[in-house]
């Protein structure tokens, strides 16, 4: 949601109409200049906070230089890592839990008696491998 904060008393129009005419731009166009100067972002997630840290001097001026390679700021980039961050620190949790649930589920499966014996499991093998052997030609 945008909400534009734009209100105007006479003596800001008058001043602005003053200023207008010196530099030559039509009183529409600096409205939506002044009124876009103006425009908050309500909705916006990101709140603002500082982060300050300590950096060597010539780490620091290596990113920026790095940064400003690729039109970006230092800034804009310590948030792009910070996001990639904490995105892969949700996804090593979320594969974390994932894990766990599946060795419980294979936990509950040998408690409860689910499961097949060593024995069984080589049998099982020794008729796969038997009938791959056939397939194929192969003594």
């Amino acid at each position: 949601m945008v909400i534009i904060t734009a209100v105007w008393e006479a003596v800001q129009r008058e001043a602005a109409s003053r200023a207008i005419g010196v530099i030559g731009i039509g009183p529409r166009l600096m409205d939506v200049i002044f009124c876009t100067a103006r425009v908050t972002h309500r909705d916006d997630p990101m709140t603002e906070a500082t982060f300050t840290f300590r950096v060597d001097e010539a780490l620091k001026a290596e990113f920026t230089t790095a940064a400003k390679s690729r039109d970006r700021t230092g800034a804009q980039l310590l948030r792009d890592f910070m996001r990639e961050f904490v995105q892969r620190q949700r996804d090593a949790a979320a594969h974390d839990a994932w894990f766990r649930q599946q060795v419980q589920i294979g936990i509950d499966e040998v408690n409860a008696g689910k499961f097949f014996t060593s024995e069984e499991v080589e049998a099982e093998a020794a008729a796969w491998r038997d009938e791959t052997r056939r397939k194929h030609g192969i003594a």
